[in-house]
């Protein structure tokens, strides 16, 4: 027995009006015949309308694999912003005892042989050396440090300017 009331004609007409933007003709004969039909009927056309096993599998696999990306970007971003700051500081003195040996006397204010261009950049003699440069000027040390120190002295300093360029909130 069905107690769902069929809708009349006058019903009808007044559900087409009240759908006026661009509705085909037999809208409300369609919204009242889902509306009557069984639940059988009904479960059938939502089952029609689902993704297939497999396509459901592959945005499964999809989503997965954009999660992944993301926290692996995530990780990748955070390396260079892993040191602490007891680290930065031991990397910041070793940097600080290389360039005393290869940037004497020109980057040493107080040298015999400072060059004022040199000591404008950055002076070996002040406590803060580093907080002047940018971090291009960084860059351009690590060259420096390429051209005349070993592969060891260069690996030391590179990790010195990506922990200082991470705690300033940028990267090589």
């Amino acid at each position: 027995m069905n107690l769902e009331p069929e809708l009349d004609a006058d019903e009808r007409d007044a559900l087409r009006a009240w759908a006026t933007c661009n509705v085909p003709i037999d809208f409300a004969d369609r919204i009242a015949a889902q509306a009557v039909a069984p639940e059988s009927q009904r479960a059938s056309t939502r089952a029609a309308r689902a993704p297939s096993p497999a396509a459901w599998w592959v945005g499964m696999i999809a989503a997965a694999a954009a999660v992944l990306l993301a926290l692996s970007l995530f990780a990748a971003d955070r390396t260079d912003r892993s040191v602490g700051s007891e680290d930065l500081a031991a990397l910041r003195l070793a940097a600080h005892e290389l360039l005393l040996r290869e940037c004497t006397p020109c980057h040493l204010g107080e040298a015999a042989g400072a060059q004022p261009a040199a000591t404008a950049a950055f002076d070996l003699g002040e406590p803060q050396w580093d907080q002047r440069l940018s971090s291009a000027q960084l860059a351009i040390a690590i060259d420096s440090v390429d051209e005349r120190g070993s592969a060891a002295q260069s690996a030391g300093f590179r990790r010195y300017v990506n922990a200082e360029l991470g705690r300033r909130g940028g990267g090589l």
